[in-house]
């Protein structure tokens, strides 16, 4: 799905933001985002937002979003409000998922932001409080997602305990243009502001203290996407990274 999207909106949501991190910082919705969407945070050039089944995907033009930057002041809140970059959002689900599973926030970050966008006060956000890891417990059952950041990428992991079902994962990407495996392995997501790619699965079990590589790939149908894993113990905890 491509979008224009106005800058001022851009500056008031993320003026606490502006100090780069280390770190994504998924921050709690209490209002001021749509109701399907648990946890937002900033990534590279867009945003990331956590929802009840999988997450959703802002993009900006690259370019767009770094000239912005450079003619625009964040502290004296210079802007024009009838400036708008490109860009696009895709969401990524996992189909036949729980609707149920316990959504569990963990490493609290310091601080915590607020969001007093618009005359509406339904729609504002106050004390929204900052995690930096959100584990999502049976989003299958048996399975688990967390997502965290690892040298300043986000990463998710997805842990099949034993009793979990591997090929009941299955991740659907709408609002893309194409979806496809590159020759190196990784996942490469083609929009109309670019292509994003999503590094090949890792994928290990641990025995005896020890970490054990399991052989995994993705596989694409449509624009759907499941693991080709085989020789796992299915008696022993499973980690997709």
């Amino acid at each position: 799905m491509k979008v224009k999207l106005h800058i001022l909106f851009f500056l008031i949501c993320f003026a606490s933001q502006i100090n780069a991190q280390s770190y994504i910082e998924f921050v709690e919705n209490k209002g001021q985002w749509d109701s399907n969407i648990l946890y937002n945070g900033q990534i590279g050039h867009g945003q990331l937002a956590l929802t009840t089944t999988g997450y959703k995907v802002l993009q900006y033009d690259e370019k767009a979003f770094d000239a912005f930057n450079k003619k625009h002041d964040y502290h004296t809140g210079t802007n024009n409000p009838n400036e708008i970059i490109n860009g696009v959002v895709y969401n990524v689900n996992f189909i036949g998922a729980n609707t149920n599973c316990k959504v569990i926030p963990t490493k609290p970050a310091d601080g915590y932001n607020n969001y007093f966008i618009g005359n509406d006060s339904k729609k504002w956000g106050s004390n929204c409080k900052i995690y930096t890891n959100v584990i999502y417990k049976n989003i299958y059952d048996n399975i688990d997602v967390q997502y965290y950041t690892n040298n300043g990428t986000l990463k998710y992991d997805i842990i099949v305990r034993p009793g979990g079902d591997v090929s009941k994962i299955k991740l659907q990407y709408d609002g893309i243009n194409k979806l496809e495996k590159a020759k190196n392995g990784t996942l490469a997501v083609t929009t109309n502001v670019g292509i994003f790619r999503e590094s090949e699965p890792y994928t290990f079990q641990v025995s005896n203290n020890k970490k054990n590589e399991i052989n995994a790939a993705y596989k694409i149908n449509h624009n759907v996407v499941t693991f080709n894993i085989k020789n796992y113990d299915p008696t022993q905890t499973l980690v997709i990274d």
